[in-house]
């Protein structure tokens, strides 16, 4: 089931029955501020983010993790491979790059005047296109 179709029934599912005190958490296609607050509104609790940490720690995806020989050095435990990353240099790139993710959503919500992001709900994505039909 699509990330976003999934945190609308679960969502829906746990209000329903009265357990909305347990944590919806999307992790799923999480780029950036609009993505979290996209899946906020629609009903997750906090997201988890990591494939984009992985490109900004340098990650070009070649799908070479699991073989130890992962050409930029990100995914491997081999020390030549592994030199290819700077720590400090990447880390600083890290944790810039999730300051601006959180203040990006930080500006959304509060674009939307509103204080917090438990404010936001689905008629803040969802758009009436017809009078049967909303989109995303």
């Amino acid at each position: 089931m699509p990330l976003r179709d999934a945190i609308v029934f679960v969502s829906d599912c746990l209000v329903g029955f009265g357990l909305k005190k347990v944590r919806i958490i999307a992790s799923d296609k999480i780029f950036s501020g609009f993505h979290m607050v996209k899946n906020l509104a629609l009903g997750t609790d906090f997201c988890n983010s990591a494939r984009d940490m992985m490109q900004t720690l340098g990650c070009v995806q070649s799908l070479e993790c699991n073989t130890n020989q992962c050409p930029v050095g990100v995914a491997t435990q081999n020390p030549t491979l592994a030199k290819g990353i700077v720590v400090t240099d990447k880390s600083e790139c890290v944790a810039r790059f999730q300051k601006e993710t959180v203040r990006a959503a930080r500006n959304l919500i509060t674009s939307a005047v509103m204080d917090r992001p438990s404010q936001l709900n689905r008629t803040h994505i969802l758009r009436r296109v017809s009078q049967i039909e909303m989109i995303q």
